[in-house]
């Protein structure tokens, strides 16, 4: 009977994807000195390189924070507009990067956004898989095992390990600029 109710909790605590979303926060950053369009610098924020990639006149910056030690993998950042049939994308840039979060330390975002004075709405967003934990992990670790016949990538962990799964999204606040 003890041995019932222990794996019914381990398996109901596997489900990890709505505890992610609820940590994740995502906030528009104001440009410090507007003439140079340069960001006032943080020791508490992790840069983004995509901030060289666009002029300021086409960037918006975002910090996005989490409020425990989490880590996702980011697939794609971007920003959706409204249009009459609904949100579509505007602009979408592939990431494919690992993003382990703290408290206290924010993750700098750029994205292109639309021009000023188009009145467009638009939002910000993250793509995001979340770390696969419990028993999602050891299944996805013994098919690999299986399928290489061979143990040599086990790490026998159950939470962590660096492994991810699904297609989640977080979005900011609506501008309409």
């Amino acid at each position: 009977m003890v041995g019932i109710a222990v794996a019914t909790a381990f398996l109901w605590s596997s489900g990890d994807g709505s505890r992610t979303a609820k940590a994740l926060r995502i906030d528009r950053q104001k440009i410090g000195n507007a003439a140079s369009g340069v960001a006032t610098p943080s020791s508490n924020v992790v840069s983004d390189f995509f901030r060289l990639k666009y002029s300021p006149a086409q960037r918006a910056a975002f910090h996005v924070t989490s409020s425990q030690p989490i880590a996702i993998f980011v697939l794609a950042t971007g920003v959706q507009i409204r249009t009459a049939t609904g949100w579509e994308a505007f602009s979408e840039e592939p990431r494919n990067e690992i993003w382990r979060m703290k408290p206290g330390i924010a993750r700098e975002m750029v994205v292109e956004r639309p021009q000023k004075g188009t009145e467009q709405i638009w939002r910000a967003y993250v793509g995001y898989a979340t770390e696969m934990q419990g028993p999602p992990l050891w299944k996805a670790q013994l098919r690999e095992a299986w399928k290489i016949r061979s143990f040599a990538n086990w790490t026998g962990k159950a939470w962590g390990g660096g492994r991810f799964s699904g297609r989640n999204e977080f979005l900011s606040e609506e501008f309409a600029e």
